[in-house]
């Protein structure tokens, strides 16, 4: 073989690596619009996932697949316009706190298979439910305070701490029930306006507060003085007419 020869074909080879590589390169970039985004944070453990893709030839969606975690999840797809270009979509439950990783892949009609991946951090707090007194409520008597704290991953039970009106109770006050999530302080409040606020972590840190107010009045009413009565006298109702405007 010739040197010319020889040139040509490593100039053909050449050209046709650098060709396949662009055409890896294409495919790898047909995806876009990442939500949550690229190495994003999210602070709910819930988040809408999807993706944006294009290709040059229709797309097959009966042969899309999605996985969270290596986990495969039902997405879903929706065509933009044409078949060629659309949104990949899932509604996701109960992730955990760190690092979660999405692979979506799809193939086009002339065989291709396009696929990507990327990763995102979950950063949510406990959540709160089952206030008791209910916020802006009013008692007649209170005995008791209490709330149930959940989390995506795990509650930090050390880290708990209530305020009366701006002042920390003792932690030693505080009950938990790490099965039901609940905390409860007893005492019995006297009459008068509160604002509680509840403190808690989970294990990786995350601070969530909680504030509600509420109002005990437990003073007796008033017994007021009837002019033209004596003790020991005796009401007649049996003529009481009463009657609402």
């Amino acid at each position: 073989m010739s040197r010319k020869s020889v040139g040509i074909s490593v100039v053909f080879i050449a050209a046709l690596l650098m060709l396949s590589t662009f055409y890896v390169s294409a495919l790898s970039n047909n995806f876009s619009n990442y939500k949550p985004s690229s190495n994003g944070t999210t602070t709910v453990s819930n988040p809408d996932i999807s993706t944006y893709v294009k290709s040059a030839n229709d797309l097959d969606d009966q042969s899309l697949s999605m996985k969270i975690n290596g986990t495969q999840v039902n997405a879903q797809f929706s065509y933009k316009v044409e078949r060629k270009d659309g949104t990949i979509f899932y509604k996701a439950s109960d992730l955990k706190d760190g690092t979660n990783t999405v692979e979506v892949s799809i193939n086009d009609n002339a065989g291709n298979t396009l696929n990507d991946s990327w990763s995102f951090i979950v950063k949510e707090a406990p959540k709160f439910s089952n206030l008791s007194p209910a916020d802006k409520s009013e008692q007649a008597n209170l005995g008791q305070l209490s709330a149930t704290v959940k989390d995506n991953t795990a509650v930090d039970w050390s880290s708990v701490k209530l305020k009366i009106n701006n002042s920390y109770v003792s932690t030693a006050s505080l009950n938990f029930n790490s099965e039901t999530g609940t905390v409860t302080y007893n005492r019995n409040f006297a009459s008068g306006s509160y604002t509680a606020a509840l403190e808690v972590k989970d294990m990786n840190g995350n601070l969530s507060t909680k504030t509600w107010s509420f109002v005990v009045d437990n003073t007796a009413p008033a017994l007021e003085y009837f002019s033209g009565l004596k003790d020991g006298a005796t009401i007649d109702y049996s003529n009481l007419n009463i009657s609402q405007n």
